[in-house]
């Protein structure tokens, strides 16, 4: 059965080993027509799931206009599985975790630091933050304080973080934003078959990916 976690300025920092987080997301941006035409605002709206058992996270990335993909990670293994369909194949693509974490680099050591004004956010108890990052860019988003993962480099731009993130919008490298905005945390048992590569997927390596996307 489903709990929703519900936080409380009193409730004890809990670890959330087991579970599932809910966000919805909105992609937005300037889309040219044409060179020298006129740029026009393109939103796109979709959810993020994320599963989460111990060393095991999966995160579904799905839009409303069709594209999605997942991401399956093994923190004990080391291993990574990106599920991507590619001109009606499907693919599910082995790399390294640490490449993945590799990325967020340039984001440890920032310094956090907290508004002492609380809010509320879909339920939760949130707190306003920033993170100044060691080259002096820095970062405003709000964290639910009360639950905290293991393994919170799936964030990318907050890899240290003691809390589950609840709003915070990341830069695309197309000049796009993509904003997250959490809807629920689920505690809840997750079955390992969800972790498992399913039927009909081709297991294929980085270099071999790189050639089909040429």
């Amino acid at each position: 059965m489903s709990t929703l976690l519900k936080t409380t300025s009193g409730t004890a920092q809990q670890l959330l080993s087991e579970g599932v987080l809910l966000f919805n997301i909105r992609i937005t941006g300037d889309n040219i027509i044409s060179e020298g035409g006129t740029a026009h605002k393109e939103s796109q709206s979709g959810k993020l799931l994320i599963y989460i058992k111990e060393d095991n996270i999966r995160q579904d990335f799905s839009m409303d206009n069709g594209y999605n993909y997942s991401r399956i990670m093994n923190y004990s293994t080391r291993k990574e599985i990106v599920l991507q369909e590619i001109s009606t194949m499907k693919y599910a693509i082995e790399t390294n975790i640490n490449d993945f974490l590799k990325k967020s680099d340039p984001y440890r050591n920032a310094v956090l630091r907290t508004n002492a004004h609380q809010s509320g956010h879909n339920g939760f108890r949130t707190v306003s933050a920033t993170l100044t990052y060691r080259d002096s860019s820095s970062m405003q988003f709000s964290y639910v304080p009360d639950y905290w993962l293991a393994h919170p480099g799936i964030f990318e731009k907050m890899p240290e973080l003691k809390g589950i993130p609840a709003v915070f919008d990341l830069p695309l490298s197309n000049g796009f934003t993509t904003h997250f905005e959490l809807s629920a945390i689920r505690r809840e048992p997750i079955s390992n078959t969800i972790f498992r590569i399913p039927e009909g997927y081709r297991i294929i390596n980085r270099k071999e990916y790189e050639k089909l996307i040429k």
